[in-house]
């Protein structure tokens, strides 16, 4: 009678255990399809904002609700690509961006990017109008930046979130601007 007490208490443990792991699994793939995400900056197109290694929070949940805005630093992907790219919101829906010799108009006007561009370079870029759901993302790091001005990029779809901090380095950690 003892010994099949024990063997259905194992058995009961165990179910405890695995439907637990399965509960954790779940609440972990909910939060980070839905939620948040982890991402790992690689390469230096966002030099000197991001460093080639920052690990960023990345929130999908708001941009659901508040959407995106000029200046924010978002997480896209490219048409075709299976990666995450890391840019910066140049153009929103409805939105006429044009590039001319290095500088960035939006709907006609200049564009002061003096808070992040670092690294500039002097090519153009015609006039596009960005149609619903399209997003003109360009690095800060424009000479090795491949992004909304490359026509195999070009404007881009599929947002993924807003990148709000640097979680590592530990030296780095803090609000992206």
């Amino acid at each position: 009678m003892k010994k099949q007490k024990e063997k259905g208490s194992v058995k009961s443990e165990t179910i405890s255990w695995i439907m637990s792991i399965a509960a954790a699994v779940a609440i972990a793939l909910i939060l980070r399809n839905f939620v948040f995400t982890m991402i790992r900056v690689d390469g230096k197109s966002m030099l000197e904002t991001l460093q080639n290694g920052d690990r960023l929070y990345v929130s999908r949940l708001t941009t659901r609700f508040e959407g995106y805005d000029r200046g924010d630093i978002a997480i896209c992907v490219y048409d075709g690509a299976d990666h995450y790219c890391v840019k910066r919101v140049i153009g929103v829906p409805g939105d006429t961006v044009e590039i001319v010799e290095g500088q960035t108009y939006v709907n006609g006007e200049a564009v002061d990017e003096t808070g992040y561009l670092t690294h500039t370079d002097k090519r153009s870029y015609g006039a596009v109008t960005l149609q619903d759901g399209e997003y003109f993302m360009m690095g800060d790091n424009r000479p090795v930046s491949r992004d909304s001005r490359d026509r195999t990029v070009g404007p881009v779809t599929e947002m993924v979130g807003k990148a709000r901090f640097i979680i590592w380095p530990l030296s780095r950690i803090g609000g992206i601007k």
